[in-house]
């Protein structure tokens, strides 16, 4: 094996074409036989020459077109990588700045293909050929569904093309996993924001509190007591609950998440417990059973009675008649009750026994335990009565003058004027020496068993008091019966004597309807006072002096007396009223309406008039004093 070294100046090739290369040394390898071939053979060297060095050109020509393009894609190369580290300073600035509002750290990649083309050296080998290219590719992006970094599959924050997701193991993740920002749930890659497994998240986090008007502990709806910032409330399924509920207190009834007060759906509530007692629902006081104005027997304080639509019963129910919650027991309204009932029978009404009818004291027939009688006013008649005379109910047959069955009879018919008997002149009524007050030619005089009497009776009446338990705290305007009913009080124990059974709250009634009981001050004014006389069918008669006073009670009227300070009022501002009846050698029966201690006894008649009132609401009709007549 021979080494040749050739040093080509200039070579000239035989013929019409020449070709002048400039090529350095080159070394060429060639077995003996080539060379003594290129000695011997000018033509053919010549010609095998200008072959090698056109592949030569061309090798060269190639070898530079391919430096070219791999300098062009090292430029490409070194500015995107410049491109990178300056958007991955920029990525890193945004994600210090926003780490609590989007995935925090993430590093951004850029989806591209990278591709590497290595070139091995372009000198050409044996038969003339340059080297084959050889390329290498590094992936990042998707890849049949899968996301990749560099090659790897991506876990962390990735824009894909569309927007940011979170990848675990090149998936979009769902589940629980951890950012810079801490602890997330995702969804397909993104902070889970809705209900998940039962859970509500918000932004990746289990939601606590208001979300979109639902509450909200740990992820699931609030049921129980929570304090959502303003107050403590009671949530079912979220919501401040509205409803029957059930917590360590028992079950209550919640509205908008607190216990119930008031009415709900027509039901009333007390700290979420059915109401049961007296409660003031706002417009007035009720007695309530099962958060139910009760109607029915029911127990307070006071004791048993029957309500009514949450009030004591006043009124007829179920066939009984009630008053304050009580059966009623005597007068009301000027009927007669016993136990709730019309009255039907004998009865003490307080004044004395009368046969009642439906409440009412009868006049006609009517059949009691003695056989059939004819009564008036409740009590046996005696007299005539339609044409018929009764003894003691039983009709009887008259005489012509004198007495029969006690009574005295004048031209066949009761005695009914002044007569002389046989033994005295008598005043008669209805054929019985009256006793009472009657009129004759000389005016109204009390008489005593047929004859005039100076000293008159007291007048038979009940007595009431204002305080009692059953009226006593009645409102009247400013007050109630116990502290300023002295009048309607005083006036219900002389319309009962004249023949009206009355109650104090009726006259009450009648007198507040006219606004004269505890309006503009306490009390009832004279004016009020004369009102309920005249409404009750009564005449009045104001008295301005001691001797009209006088001449009043011995007629057997009865006074309405406003007093001040003495008998019966212990402060020099206040006035009380009472009632006077009947005289008896210059003394008069005073029933007080408030003091048990100072009623039903006979005072001095000058000390009385003495006490007269004189302010000014008890004399605006001339005096004091009222006499009240028939």
């Amino acid at each position: 094996m021979y080494e040749l070294k050739i040093l080509l100046g200039e070579i000239k090739i035989m013929g019409e074409n020449r070709l002048k290369v400039g090529l350095g040394l080159l070394t060429v390898l060639a077995t003996p036989i080539a060379v003594n071939s290129l000695v011997s053979n000018e033509v053919h060297a010549a010609e095998e020459k200008q072959v090698v060095v056109e592949k030569q050109v061309t090798a060269e020509k190639a070898v530079k077109a391919d430096n070219k393009v791999i300098v062009e894609k090292q430029k490409v190369e070194k500015q995107k990588v410049s491109e990178k580290l300056v958007e991955d300073k920029k990525i890193e600035a945004v994600e210090e700045k926003t780490l609590t509002e989007k995935p925090a750290s993430v590093e951004k990649q850029t989806i591209i293909e990278k591709e590497v083309e290595t070139k091995n050296s372009v000198v050409p080998k044996e038969g003339g050929k340059p080297a084959e290219e050889k390329k290498e590719q590094v992936k990042t992006g998707y890849d049949n569904g899968i996301f990749y970094d560099n090659g790897k599959l991506a876990n962390w924050w990735y824009d894909d093309g569309s927007a940011w997701y979170f990848f675990q193991n090149g998936k979009k993740h769902t589940g629980e996993g951890k950012d810079n920002a801490g602890i997330h749930y995702f969804v397909n890659g993104k902070y889970a924001n809705g209900t998940e497994n039962g859970i509500f998240y918000v932004n990746g986090k289990q939601a606590n509190g208001y979300e979109k008007g639902t509450f909200y502990d740990n992820g699931k709806l609030a049921n129980w007591w929570y304090d959502d910032g303003t107050a403590w409330y009671f949530f079912q399924n979220g919501k401040k609950h509205t409803g029957e509920g059930k917590d360590n207190a028992g079950t209550h009834y919640f509205a908008n998440g607190k216990y119930a007060n008031g009415y709900q759906k027509e039901t009333y509530y007390v700290k979420g417990s059915l109401a049961n007692w007296w409660y003031d629902d706002g417009t007035a006081w009720y007695f309530f059973q099962n958060g139910k104005k009760h109607t029915g027997e029911g127990k307070d304080n006071a004791g048993i009675h029957y309500f009514a639509n949450g009030k004591y019963a006043n009124g007829t129910e179920n066939g009984i008649y009630y008053v304050n919650g009580k059966q009623a027991n005597g007068y009301e309204k000027g009927t007669f009750y016993d136990n709730g009932k019309l009255a039907n029978w004998w009865y003490d009404d307080g004044t004395a026994w009368y046969f009642f009818q439906n409440g009412k004291k009868h006049t006609g027939e009517g059949k009691d335990n003695a056989g059939v009688h004819y009564f008036v006013d409740g009590k046996y008649g005696t007299g005539e009565y339609n044409g018929k005379i009764y003894i003691d109910g039983k009709e009887t047959t008259p005489i012509k003058y004198g007495y029969k069955n006690g009574l005295f009879f004048a031209d066949s018919k009761l005695a009914n004027w002044w007569y002389d008997d046989g033994t005295a002149w008598y005043f008669f009524q209805n054929g019985k020496k009256y006793t009472g007050k009657g009129k004759d030619n000389a005016g109204y005089h009390y008489f005593v068993n047929g004859k005039y009497d100076n000293n008159v009776p007291a007048l038979n009446m009940p007595q009431y008091y204002q305080n009692d338990a059953r009226w006593g705290r009645k409102v009247y305007g400013m007050s109630n019966l116990a502290a300023a009913g002295c009048v309607p009080t005083s006036l219900a124990m002389v319309f009962s004597g004249l023949g009206k059974p009355v109650l104090p709250t009726a006259v009450a009634d009648t007198i507040s309807n006219g606004g004269g009981l505890n309006y503009g001050g306490f009390g009832t004014s004279a004016k009020g006072a004369a009102d309920a006389i005249k409404k009750y069918g009564y005449n009045y008669r104001v008295l301005k002096t001691k001797e009209q006073l006088v001449n009043a009670l011995r007629n057997g009227e009865s006074v309405l007396a406003t007093v001040q300070q003495g008998y019966f009022v212990r402060s020099a501002y206040e006035t009380h009223a009472v009632v006077l009846s009947g005289f008896d050698n210059g003394k008069v029966r005073a029933l007080d309406p408030y003091n048990k201690n100072a009623t039903g006894k006979w005072y001095n008649i000058n000390e009385i008039w003495n006490q007269r009132s004189t302010a000014a609401s008890d004399t605006m009709l001339g005096g004091s004093f009222t006499a009240i007549e028939k």
